[in-house]
């Protein structure tokens, strides 16, 4: 029983910190929004998404052709990966989105000719030995905090043929309670 008991900790404690990383997304989705409602120049665009609004949040804004035209220094999608998420991710859904050097969470949403992408980077998969480099890494914050060797996989399709059966397995919901991820 209390196994279980701390098994159900860890895997709420998981949940709060997506879900709390989702409502912060959500919010300046809504704040960036409601600022290019008004029309902005592509100078007053990269002036807003470089402000301390959007410090700990990366933006990327696409025109009607899905080319980028103004972006932050946390963005870090590839252009190539824009039209591969529009056909695979549904819009306003957040999301997990990885690539070989960092995992974020994800969300995206179309307004009028601007296609925005808001991400809030959860782990970085390397190190820079600098005084400049501040490592990020959400599982190794969850092990510390539970006291527990975890993993996140930030994907939610073929997890147990990648990885074979775990010992313990909690699925990562959205809002929308759609599953976007793992933790084991």
């Amino acid at each position: 029983i209390n196994l279980e008991r701390k098994l159900e900790g860890i895997a709420e404690e998981t949940q709060n910190d997506i879900s709390n990383c989702e409502s912060e997304l959500i919010k300046s989705l809504k704040s960036l929004k409601d600022h290019l409602s008004e029309s902005k120049s592509v100078t007053e665009l990269f002036d807003l998404i470089s402000g301390e609004d959007f410090q700990s949040i990366g933006v990327g804004i696409y025109d009607e052709s899905n080319k980028i035209i103004a972006w932050n220094n946390l963005h870090s999608l590839k252009p190539e990966r824009m039209k591969e998420l529009l056909t695979h991710q549904t819009e306003g859904d957040s999301f997990f989105s990885s690539s070989s050097l960092i995992s974020s969470l994800s969300i995206f949403e179309k307004l009028d000719e601007y296609l925005i992408y808001l991400s809030i980077p959860l782990e970085k998969h390397y190190k820079i030995r600098n005084e400049y480099f501040s490592e990020l890494n959400l599982s190794h914050n969850l092990s510390i905090r539970t006291n527990s060797e975890l993993k996140i996989i930030y994907d939610n399709n073929g997890f147990l043929e990648n990885y074979g059966k775990p010992k313990f397995l909690f699925p990562i919901e959205n809002v929308k309670k759609n599953v976007i991820g793992y933790i084991y």
